[in-house]
């Protein structure tokens, strides 16, 4: 006896018998002819109606395309083409629909060739799937916003690892400008109680005091700045500007360490878009590790260049130091990258400025030999619909 996996499913003849045409309907498609050679096109009531016409009607190729938006124009005519693509082809674009606004088609065709192989004939159907695509672009719109909530907390995470190394950096570098600050106070102390503490010796250690304090300053304001979101506040500033906040920390490290400072300005040198308190803070960096490399030079000398080279300021940093070897210069602005013995530096300082120089949409570069000294180059744009106007 047979099983009930031997006999055969018995088929539905009743399906069989359905009309292709409402196949179409049930399917919400339409079917459709254009012959290559007449350019005539032939549309089933179906496409018709989805096209916006009424289905006893008959349209042109130009009607049709005439239809097509604007952003699929190029695409459908090429779509309509028979040396373009395939035999047969597929492709979604949108149409002006007279009742429903935008909509969303999708056609399919299969090229037809005549007893001699050539193009005579498309047979297609086009079917609507606006349903369809408001879907996908809903789901699209849903990853784009998490994609940039994604961005916004990377971006809020790199500016406090930022923030994290300019704290390590920051306290390095005010280290020097405060052992001035605590000996000045010492020497007031001392100078008092020996009852020498004269008029003079008072304006002296109090404009030297002040110098100092006002360097600390522009570093804790430097600070703040980079805690706030965003990227720098830009505007047009004169070279002086920068300078005197740079002479104001470096100056007492210079001088106590015996190291002649060079600068060269010319006469007349158009204004740069930056920051200013930031724009110290990198020359402040390069100072600082130029004055590590002078340590043990003969004559040491630290030069500042500020030239126009096209449309960029041209800032030189210049020491006549030890120099780097290949090695140091390929890690030179990585971070935590450092020469130095343990406890000695942070390895942070020159990646934060080539970060603060790249969100200036500048450059920086350096430039070393062995026993030849450095030279590191910051490129900076001029500021914008400023004149060739005297910035000293």
């Amino acid at each position: 006896m047979n099983s009930k996996f031997d006999r055969p499913e018995k088929f539905d003849e009743s399906v069989s018998h359905i009309p292709i045409e409402t196949w179409f309907q049930l399917l919400q498609m339409g079917s459709w002819k254009l012959n290559l050679r007449t350019k005539k096109l032939i549309c089933s009531p179906e496409t018709l109606d989805l096209l916006g016409f009424p289905k006893s009607h008959q349209i042109t190729l130009d009607v049709w395309l005439n239809l097509v938006h604007s952003d699929d124009l190029q695409q459908f005519k090429q779509f309509m083409q028979p040396e373009e693509g395939s035999s047969r082809r597929e492709l979604d674009f949108q149409i002006y629909h007279p009742k429903k606004s935008i909509i969303w088609l999708r056609a399919v065709a299969e090229l037809s060739f005549d007893l001699e192989a050539k193009p005579f004939k498309f047979l297609g159907v086009v079917s609507d799937i606006t349903a369809q695509k408001e879907k996908v672009l809903k789901v699209n719109d849903s990853l784009r916003e998490e994609l940039t909530c994604a961005r916004r907390a990377i971006k809020s995470s790199n500016r406090l690892a930022t923030i994290g190394e300019a704290s390590a950096s920051l306290a390095h570098e005010l280290k020097t400008p405060l052992s001035v600050l605590m000996t000045q106070l010492q020497n007031l102390n001392i100078l008092q109680q020996l009852n020498r503490l004269g008029e003079k010796e008072l304006d002296e250690h109090i404009l030297s005091m002040t110098t100092v304090t006002e360097g600390l300053l522009n570093r804790l304001r430097l600070m703040q700045e980079m805690t706030h979101a965003g990227k720098p506040g830009l505007r047009p500033c004169g070279a002086s500007e920068v300078l005197k906040g740079v002479k104001s920390l470096i100056g007492p490290t210079l001088e106590d360490r015996g190291i002649k400072m060079m600068v060269d300005l010319p006469e007349q040198l158009p204004l740069i878009r930056t920051n200013r308190s930031q724009l110290e803070q990198v020359l402040l960096i390069l100072c600082n590790n130029a004055v590590d490399a002078l340590k043990h030079a003969p004559k040491p000398c630290l030069v500042l260049n500020f030239n126009i080279e096209e449309q960029f300021a041209k800032i030189e940093v210049i020491d006549n130091g030890h120099g780097m070897n290949e090695t140091t210069i390929s890690n030179i602005f990585s971070p935590f990258f450092t020469t130095k013995k343990r406890g000695q530096g942070t390895g942070l300082g020159l990646s934060i400025a080539k970060k603060i120089i790249e969100e200036h949409n500048g450059q920086i570069s350096v430039k070393s030999s062995l026993g030849l000294g450095t030279t590191f180059t910051i490129r900076l744009r001029l500021a914008e619909k400023i004149s060739w106007k005297v910035a000293r």
